[in-house]
């Protein structure tokens, strides 16, 4: 009768349940202190070494062009 619609759907909220819980810890309550996101991400990026630094430069450069 059902033939996996029900399983279907309980997977898709478990899925999408992790991905919200993971934004949510990672953006919205580490940045409530008000820090811009950017400059999360940019924090991040100067973190990196400085090969990995060039890599990331060099793939969202061809990205972008």
């Amino acid at each position: 009768m059902f033939k996996g619609g029900v399983i279907d759907r309980l997977d898709c909220i478990i899925i999408t349940g992790c991905f919200m819980l993971v934004y949510i810890s990672m953006l919205v309550y580490k940045n409530q202190s008000g820090a811009d996101p950017m400059s999360s991400v940019l924090d991040m990026i100067d973190s990196l070494s400085e090969e990995a630094q060039k890599e990331l430069y060099y793939r969202l450069r061809a990205d972008l062009l």
